[in-house]
């Protein structure tokens, strides 16, 4: 309806905001990272091309497939198999020692990023209030260019510091945070269970 939001529809619009900021982070730790890596591992500019693209056909394909899942098994049960999937992937990410292991775990990490991505907005707009919804799936898209601005701050510092692989560390244990976020406080949107009342809806 038009009344204001409750504490609670502003809380998960937030975690979203902050879900979509850490898929931000997710994705362009690659791009903040690149230099080390192919320093490190003497890799082409054109081979670790291959690296950028694995994330995104991950990225594509959990747009295509995870994320309609949501409609089948819930929108918080699907946040919480792509969170974990994404938190392991980065977390694994910075333990890589070959060019193929890196490639595998990007592809894995982008397609937890994807299968989370449709499925926040469509969470922040059946969670608003009508009079509310533009604002917070608007809001909730602003996290994506936050986190990768935060991101290039934050490797700009940590990675001379302590090389690449704690940037993707970092990002992991953010993800992993994100995780146990969604598992203790997000709730399955009113709208869902209404449309779907699955067991226990009530």
């Amino acid at each position: 309806g038009s009344r204001p939001m409750t504490f609670y529809q502003v809380f998960v619009v937030f975690m979203c905001f902050i879900l979509n900021m850490n898929d931000g982070i997710d994705v362009l730790v690659v791009s903040y990272t690149a230099p080390e890596i192919m320093t490190e591992w003497g890799i082409s500019k054109g081979l670790f091309g291959y690296v950028f693209s694995s994330g995104l056909a991950g990225m594509t394909l959990g747009c295509l497939l995870l994320a309609p899942l949501a409609d089948r098994i819930g929108r918080r049960r699907l946040f919480i198999i792509a969170l974990l999937v994404e938190s392991v992937a980065m977390i694994l990410s910075s333990q890589a020692m070959t060019f193929n292991q890196l490639l595998i775990m990007r592809f894995l990490a982008g397609l937890g990023i994807g299968g989370l991505l449709p499925a926040m907005a469509a969470v922040a707009s059946e969670i608003s209030s009508n009079r509310r919804k533009d604002l917070s799936v608007g809001f909730v898209q602003a996290g994506w260019p936050i986190g990768a601005i935060l991101m290039g701050f934050f490797t700009a510092w940590i990675v001379p510091e302590f090389g690449w692989r704690s940037a993707y560390l970092s990002a992991g244990l953010v993800s992993a945070v994100m995780f146990l976020m969604v598992v203790i406080f997000m709730p399955e949107p009113v709208d869902y269970l209404i449309k779907k009342q699955p067991l226990n809806a009530l």
